[in-house]
């Protein structure tokens, strides 16, 4: 779990800084809009591939609860205080690394950070939702295609 929250990204930031390396460097224009679309679509879809393991890991907690190994407030805070930081950090790694890799201005970096941070918020919100209401993995995948 902790490689799909932090190492993804991670390698994934290299994979993409290495494609859009040095896009800073060029005149404004269509590289540098597809550098921000791209960035922010990775960064949106980067909890998709968790939904699974959210509804794995609901399955486990519905079998401790029950025999009363622990409660669900518990398990709503080590998700709260371990899953939901790993994320952010993974997420704010992943886009770090495009950025230095892009070249673009460092003036631009707290604007860019801000609003992918702000949208991988919001879709991981989205993903969580969808995997509590899902039954399995299928479902929540179907469920979770408008809001892509």
């Amino acid at each position: 779990a902790v490689g799909m929250q932090l190492f993804m990204p991670i390698g994934m930031g290299f994979v993409l800084g290495s494609i859009f390396k040095g896009i800073g460097a060029t005149a404004f224009g269509l590289p540098q809009i597809s550098f921000v679309f791209i960035l922010l679509t990775m960064l949106s879809l980067q909890s998709l591939p968790l939904m699974p393991l959210l509804i794995e890991e609901r399955g486990f907690m519905k079998h401790e609860t029950s025999e009363r190994l622990y409660t669900e407030s518990a398990h709503i805070l080590t998700t709260l205080c371990v899953t939901v930081p790993l994320s952010l950090l993974g997420a704010a790694c992943q886009t770090l690394i495009i950025y230095a890799f892009s070249g673009l201005a460092y003036k631009f970096l707290p604007i860019v950070l801000g609003w992918t941070l702000l949208l991988f918020f919001f879709f991981d919100a989205i993903f969580q939702a969808v995997a509590a209401a899902a039954a399995d993995g299928q479902q929540a995948q179907t469920l979770a295609t408008p809001f892509l």
